[in-house]
């Protein structure tokens, strides 16, 4: 985690010293383009209040850093554990060939399986294979 916020202090010290040196050399940008006047204000808000997080960040956590405290913390979002059984039953519902589309098969049938909403039955059937055809058309 710590790398990624370095990474991304990184890159926008590059984008704000990006910013200047246009602007240095080219002149402001809102004089040149009247349109780009509350873009380059916004950006550079969202800029400074980035870079002030990212202080704010290391300001906390870099004595910590030291003694190894971020190997302990816990995952920003606790992951729930997947109900195994649910997404076998729905393969295997998937798999009969009832239904002609993955999206059918897990309105009609997710609470079956024993999923509590649609959005993880679907992630279960994510790269399954389209079932046998049973009835092929001549």
């Amino acid at each position: 985690m710590m790398n990624l916020l370095i990474r991304q202090h990184q890159s926008l010290k590059k984008a704000v010293q990006l910013i200047q040196a246009y602007e240095a050399h080219h002149g402001l940008l809102s004089k040149t383009c009247p349109a780009y006047r509350n873009i380059l204000t916004e950006v550079k808000f969202e800029l400074n209040l980035t870079m002030d997080l990212y202080y704010r960040c290391m300001r906390q956590y870099r004595p910590s850093m030291r003694l190894g405290f971020l190997k302990e913390l816990p995952p920003l979002m606790p992951t729930k554990p997947r109900n195994e059984a649910a997404w076998a039953t729905i393969r295997q519902l998937w798999s009969t060939g009832k239904w002609s589309n993955r999206d059918r098969c897990v309105r009609a049938c997710y609470k079956q399986a024993g999923f509590t909403n649609m959005v993880e039955a679907r992630l279960a059937l994510v790269r399954q294979p389209p079932p046998p055809i049973l009835f092929p058309s001549r």
